[in-house]
């Protein structure tokens, strides 16, 4: 435990530390505020992504750090193109990749042919065919179009993961230039 009363995390490997409110060495959990201090912050050391698991039964918590660095950056450092509208079509192997941003990698593009058809952008190829983090419409069957919203899904390992595509109809059909960016979370279709 940290001194004034603060319970402390960190992360073996790395060993950043992660102060968080507590009391009586267990996290604090505030209803009201007794105290008068309703500005009661954690201090993070180490800049990085972060999971942080809490048990409200024991009051525990864990932080992991995730990735170190600027939190403001996705960590993906590919992005496929795959779906029915693509001439490749649902096939894993063949999936075109699209293009990082070398100044600024939250940004991914692509450009090619889409027709009629469904797509979406897988961003692990490495826990086997159709399985693990994917980048996926808001709503299912949304048509194209330019400043989307998207969700990353996990799939099917999430149980109540949607798997929700975008769609392309056929008066939509040419070439576009597909570009996905994780800092804003918006996704653009522009036809050539």
């Amino acid at each position: 435990m940290a001194a004034g009363g603060r319970a402390t995390c960190a992360d073996p490997a790395s060993s950043p530390e992660v102060t968080v409110p507590s009391y009586q060495g267990k996290l604090a959990l505030y209803e009201s505020d007794p105290g008068g201090d309703k500005d009661i912050k954690f201090n993070i050391t180490t800049p990085g992504t972060y999971t942080i698991a809490l048990n409200t039964a024991t009051l525990e918590m864990t932080c992991t750090l995730v990735k170190e660095g600027d939190p403001d950056t996705s960590g993906y450092s590919h992005v496929w193109v795959l779906g029915d509208a693509t001439e490749n079509g649902w096939e894993w192997n063949t999936m075109p990749e699209m293009t990082q941003d070398a100044a600024n990698p939250d940004v991914f593009t692509w450009t090619g042919t889409l027709k009629e058809g469904q797509i979406k952008f897988p961003l692990d190829k490495s826990q086997g065919t159709f399985v693990g983090d994917c980048v996926v419409a808001k709503a299912d069957n949304t048509p194209i179009g330019t400043e989307l919203d998207f969700d990353i899904e996990n799939l099917p390992k999430d149980p109540g993961a949607l798997d929700r595509k975008w769609f392309v109809s056929a008066d939509q059909a040419g070439t576009y230039t597909v570009r996905l960016d994780f800092g804003t979370k918006k996704i653009s279709f522009t036809k050539q």
